[in-house]
């Protein structure tokens, strides 16, 4: 009987330190790396799990909070994919063994854009205002936004990105801030997209599973101003009926 054999991908990276390459220097060392790709709204986030038998990391190579590490993850002989550029915020040690882990939070999202501020909008658009947004941070808004007339929105003592997201969220959208780009995409066309990538059995080496009831919702309510009729529209929705839009002059339920 023939033996079978299957060409298993092998995983490269590439890591820079304050744009410096560090691949070559740090290869042996590391045991781990995990990049975390949120959907909206919040940082993308790296995790480097480093072996420290030697005490590098507790001397000379001990890094500077604040300082950056740039990622790309892929496979041999495969395009790397760009995970960005990221700012360390923690640094673990522990042991034995000894081990550091350096943990860190997408520098695309900047001190500026964290900022609170407070100002209205009047008269305008959804994609007016994540237009203003981007060019203000020197961002290129990519994605269709439909033409979603607000006739007054306020911004109180949030950061651009908790408010941006915020309107997203309340208009069916989702935002993500890369180096270079605001990115607006419609959930609902999310969830119709084709999948970028399958997975078989023989690419994982690992993997865990879990139901839960803990957070599962029995339904959701959203409301929103209809701007041209100066009506409320209340949608309701659960998990055995869905009901018709309903229209209210005031909010008693």
């Amino acid at each position: 009987m023939a033996t079978l054999t299957q060409t298993v991908p092998e995983p490269v990276f590439t890591l820079r330190y304050n744009r410096k390459d560090i691949t070559h220097d740090i290869t042996t060392y590391v045991t781990g790396i995990t990049f975390t790709d949120k959907l909206s709204g919040e940082n993308d986030e790296i995790e480097i799990e480093l072996e420290d038998s030697a005490q590098r990391w507790r001397g000379a190579w001990y890094p500077g909070m604040g300082d950056t590490l740039t990622l790309q993850l892929g496979y041999k002989g495969q395009s790397l994919t760009e995970c960005g550029r990221f700012s360390i915020d923690e640094i673990e040690l522990s042991g034995p063994p000894d081990r550091v882990n350096l943990r860190g939070r997408s520098a695309s999202v900047t001190h500026a854009m964290r900022t609170k501020s407070n100002r209205g909008f009047e008269n305008t658009t959804l994609a007016a205002i994540a237009g203003r947004i981007a060019r203000k941070h020197k961002l290129t808004l990519e994605g269709h936004i439909a033409p979603l007339k607000l006739e007054r929105i306020t911004q109180y003592a949030e950061s651009d990105l908790a408010f941006l997201t915020r309107l997203a969220k309340d208009y069916g959208y989702m935002v993500k801030v890369t180096p270079e780009k605001l990115i607006f995409s419609h959930l609902g066309k999310l969830r119709e997209a084709l999948s970028l990538r399958t997975l078989t059995p023989s690419d994982i080496t690992r993997y865990t599973l879990r139901d839960t009831l803990h957070e599962v919702y029995k339904g959701v309510k959203n409301k929103h101003q209809n701007s041209q009729t100066r009506t409320l529209i209340t949608f309701r929705a659960d998990n055995t009926t869905s009901k018709t839009p309903q229209k209210t002059g005031n909010d008693n339920d």
